[in-house]
């Protein structure tokens, strides 16, 4: 519908830019001894010009808002995607493979180290806060409605202990605060395992 649109607007600009600037000729005016007035010329060109130069606009006109209802409604489209995505809920397994995906990333990280691999360092942690961490809060909505909001709060506040943990470790290790890092990471896994009990508890089959 958007090409469509975008069409119909460009005929219209063709067809009212080429009529539009069409030169009259006007054999005789309205004025004293037959001079030719504004008025005759606009006249003369409707007469020749006119309706399609309406017509022209009229295209623009439609194609403007064909346009602009396929793009709002492509628009539509996109966020209803995404609102689906985002509040879609998870499988009761989906945060806790996140959760292993970013144990697998902090565990093998070691202070003693550096500084030889500070720029290994930083790149691990970068990639945990781009990749797991954002997709795990992507669902915090489905997260709420499955967990309930006393026990997702709970555990994002141990999630939230391992974000700063881990941007601690970063920080520390880009301004070369040495002494920093490791305890920064420890901070990291321990909220992370505390938050892997609750969601692990919040996991388990009631009791009839």
């Amino acid at each position: 519908m958007k090409a469509l649109g975008f069409a119909l607007f460009l005929v219209g600009l063709a067809a009212a830019s080429g009529y539009g600037a069409r030169k009259v000729d006007v054999a005789e005016g309205s004025g004293e001894n037959g001079a030719v007035t504004a008025s005759d010329r606009v006249s003369t060109w409707f007469d020749a010009a006119g309706l399609p130069f309406l017509g022209g606009l009229a295209l623009m006109i439609l194609g403007g808002i064909v346009a602009r209802r396929g793009m709002t409604a492509a628009q539509e489209v996109v966020e209803r995607a995404h609102s689906q995505h985002a509040g879609a809920t998870p499988s009761k397994d989906r945060p806790l493979e996140l959760i292993g995906r970013m144990e697998a990333i902090l565990e093998p990280l070691d202070a003693t180290k550096l500084p030889g691999d500070a720029k290994g360092m930083t790149k691990k942690l970068d990639e945990l806060i781009d990749d797991p961490v954002a997709d795990f809060l992507e669902m915090r909505e489905a997260m709420i409605r499955q967990l309930g909001l006393e026990t997702f709060a709970e555990m994002i506040g141990h999630f939230a202990s391992m974000e700063r943990g881990a941007a601690r470790a970063w920080s520390a290790t880009v301004d070369e605060a040495w002494d920093e890092v490791g305890p920064s990471l420890e901070r990291a896994r321990a909220g992370l395992a505390n938050a892997r009990k609750v969601l692990e508890a919040a996991n388990q089959p009631k009791a009839a």
